[in-house]
């Protein structure tokens, strides 16, 4: 994982899709990303914000990754209410 995180706009969408899904767990990202305190990641997440609004190109990856995430916790849950 921390391959792919040394693009930071890759980081920076990761970090905005997990804080959007209520995922976002500060001690397991501090290990994974190589981040070293709250403030770090709050400070990642800032700029991430910014450039959201900042970039068509990044704001553009953002919405097609959440909307496929979104897809597939639909197909999830009607796949579990078969069960």
């Amino acid at each position: 994982m921390y391959l792919i995180m040394k693009r930071r706009e890759c980081k920076y969408l990761l970090l905005l899709l997990m804080r959007k899904f209520n995922c976002l767990d500060k001690e397991i990202i501090k290990e994974q990303l190589k981040l070293k305190s709250d403030r770090t990641i709050n400070n990642n997440i800032a700029k991430a914000e910014e450039k959201l609004l900042m970039n068509r190109e990044f704001r553009d990856d953002f919405f097609c990754l959440e909307e496929r995430i979104e897809k597939k916790f639909k197909k999830d849950k009607k796949t579990l209410d078969k069960i």
